[in-house]
């Protein structure tokens, strides 16, 4: 997520094999429903938004295939904010840098 009043970024990295089995079933549903949802519309990017808002950008890596979408603030559809509101939360404790995330999960414990 970058952009808002500030032009604030923050990043994470998920990997649904090494989180604890409850959030990776919740993030995995949320995945399935805005990528389902992408897929039916075809929509990859959305158009921008207005400076101060956020822009999103989500990469879903599978091993298989790799799906990139954006959107901002404004154009996110309904189906999408549960997972951007997830993924936002999960961004903090799963930093950008999964070494660091690991690290993070092992002081937590």
């Amino acid at each position: 997520r970058t952009g808002g009043f500030m032009g604030m970024r923050l990043a994470g990295a998920m990997d649904t094999a090494t989180m604890p089995k409850n959030e990776a079933i919740e993030l995995q549903h949320l995945i399935m429903t805005a990528t389902n949802y992408f897929a039916k519309l075809g929509i990859k990017k959305e158009p921008s938004g207005s400076v101060d808002t956020f822009q999103y950008r989500l990469v879903v890596d599978d091993g298989e295939k790799r799906q990139e979408y954006e959107m901002t603030e404004e154009t996110a559809p309904d189906e999408i904010r549960p997972l951007l509101r997830h993924l936002t939360i999960l961004s903090r404790s799963y930093p950008e840098d999964p070494e660091a995330s690991s690290q993070k999960r092992r002081e937590n414990r």
